[in-house]
């Protein structure tokens, strides 16, 4: 998949050869992605049941107008989600039977990136106002990684000190489905502005399950 994302931007752009296709057209859109990631039991997520943060959504897309349905391919970046969490645990016993500090910190780490296709509904408002809904099919590709490190202090002035690091890392591309909706206004017979909101179930792998979110604004041509 990490070869097949380059084939499929610069796909998204060549739209030379669609310019007198009848209908066609492509847009660009940028907003908010908040992402969540939460598992059920053990997976690479060892320590943090539920990972969220508010992530740039970055996305391009090349379409084709039917009538009043749209279908449309799209690359779409829909950010990352991490989470540090600092572990202290301190016990009398140790180094020579003196006292000792533990400290574990884990950095869990999930980015996905999604190739999808939709199907899009437009229900016209006015002349130059469309309001749109429709459905999107992604294949998500999620990679969660979670790096740990551990510091020993033996002693209260530091008699001693031991680390221990580690890593774990994981990529799956995972089917999900999504909605969409939002209006688009045409500023010219060729030029709309897009505003949109949308929810995508990521899939799950490793007992964690992942959705996303999203606001985006964009601009639309067609050909």
């Amino acid at each position: 998949m990490n070869k097949l994302y380059p084939v499929i931007v610069m796909a998204l752009f060549s739209t030379g050869a669609l310019a007198n296709v009848d209908g066609v057209y492509v847009q660009g859109s940028v907003g908010l992605s908040k992402l969540t990631a939460k598992h059920d039991s053990f997976g690479i997520l060892l320590n943090t049941e539920k990972l969220t943060d508010d992530q740039a959504l970055i996305r391009a897309s090349i379409g084709k107008q039917v009538g009043r349905v749209r279908y449309a391919m799209d690359y779409s970046d829909f950010g990352k989600v991490e989470s540090v969490q600092t572990d202290v645990f301190e016990a009398d016993g140790g180094y020579h039977n003196g006292p000792y500090t533990e400290t574990e910190t884990v950095l869990d780490n999930i980015k996905v990136r999604s190739f999808g296709v939709s199907a899009i509904y437009d229900f016209p408002l006015h002349s130059a106002v469309n309001a749109y809904a429709g459905l999107r099919v992604g294949a998500n590709k999620i990679d969660a990684k979670q790096q740990s490190r551990t510091k020993t202090v033996y002693g209260k002035k530091e008699l001693g000190t031991t680390e221990v690091a580690s890593q774990h890392q994981q990529a799956k591309t995972k089917i999900g489905v999504g909605v969409l909706a939002g209006v688009q206004y045409q500023l010219t017979s060729n030029v709309a502005l897009d505003a949109g909101v949308e929810y995508n179930q990521l899939g799950k792998f490793d007992q964690i399950k992942a959705h996303q979110y999203g606001i985006t604004a964009g601009l639309r041509y067609n050909f």
